[in-house]
């Protein structure tokens, strides 16, 4: 049977916002900003209280509020205020509006607009879309530190997109992001290191599935499952492969409940009941599921 890795796609990055950034279905089309003050006095109140209505999606009452700050040059304003036009949060979606507001907040150096900049870039339908802005924007948000932004360049030069296609430079983008703990670019760090002959590194790719799979990535507990089943910089184990396998199932993934069923087949009655052992052993705590010691992967 052939057996697929699957990447972390790059629309994963999309919903991967800061906490505070709350994914939210968009208003009616007919939705408009509630009247507020043309200027604030006291701007660090008024923030605050957007922010609260930004979080319990009162997008009408928070929109007025972010409009006016932006409009006196608050950087962090004009990042939501962008952000509420590209999801369409209590106005229609305008995607040229976002485009403004967070240029104006990025060349402040605010970290968010510079990184959602370079989605937006990155993400939008042609003619707007333009890969060597995202990549620009990308840049100068990974030189703060942003990681998501840095798993993103590393996907652009996986794909060839606005750059020369160039496997070893995206493995050395993720790399940095995987070993500061983004369970994204540990599990993309992994499969290109599986399925790129440039960079091919069978253990190394074991030992970066576990580290993404430990922290709940349901492709990596995927990628990790087969690599134990069919000893892919491991040692073969039928019941560490039943057990990943199962725990990505259990997020709905469904190659993962896909290859749950060919293993009744496949394992030995024992195997399976290990398995079944350290899923239960560990279904509270994935720290305590065996991962693969990059001193021992093959």
């Amino acid at each position: 049977m052939i057996r697929t890795l699957f990447f972390g796609a790059l629309l994963s990055a999309i919903i991967s916002l800061s906490a505070w950034a709350l994914q939210a279905p968009a208003n009616s089309p007919r939705a408009k900003e509630t009247h507020a003050p043309e200027y604030i006095l006291n701007p660090s109140d008024a923030y605050q209280q957007a922010i609260e209505f930004f979080e319990q999606q009162a997008f009408t009452k928070a929109l007025p509020l972010f409009r006016i700050l932006a409009e006196q040059g608050d950087a962090n304003a004009q990042f939501y205020y962008a952000l509420m036009h590209q999801r369409g949060n209590g106005v229609p979606v305008d995607l040229e509006k976002a485009e403004t507001w967070y240029l104006k907040a990025a060349k402040q150096q605010q970290l968010d607009a510079q990184y959602h900049l370079g989605l937006l870039y990155h993400d939008a339908p042609k003619p707007m879309q333009n890969y060597q802005q995202a990549m620009n924007w990308y840049y100068k948000a990974a030189r703060q530190g942003h990681l998501m932004a840095i798993n993103n360049i590393g996907y652009l030069y996986q794909e060839g997109l606005g750059v020369t296609k160039n496997p070893q430079t995206a493995a050395n983008w993720y790399l940095i992001a995987a070993e500061q703990g983004l369970a994204i670019s540990q599990n993309n760090l992994a499969t290109l290191y599986r399925v790129q002959k440039q960079v091919d590194n069978y253990g190394k790719a074991a030992y970066w599935f576990g580290q993404a799979a430990a922290q709940g990535d349901y492709m990596a507990q995927h990628n990790l499952g087969i690599s134990y089943l069919c000893g892919y910089g491991v040692d073969p184990n039928g019941a560490l492969a039943y057990t990943w396998l199962s725990l990505s199932a259990q997020q709905h993934f469904a190659p993962a409940i896909a290859e749950l069923k060919d293993l009744s087949c496949e394992l030995k009655p024992a195997e399976i009941q290990q398995g079944k052992a350290i899923l239960q052993a560990c279904q509270d705590d994935l720290l305590r599921c065996p991962v693969p010691d990059i001193s021992v992967t093959k």
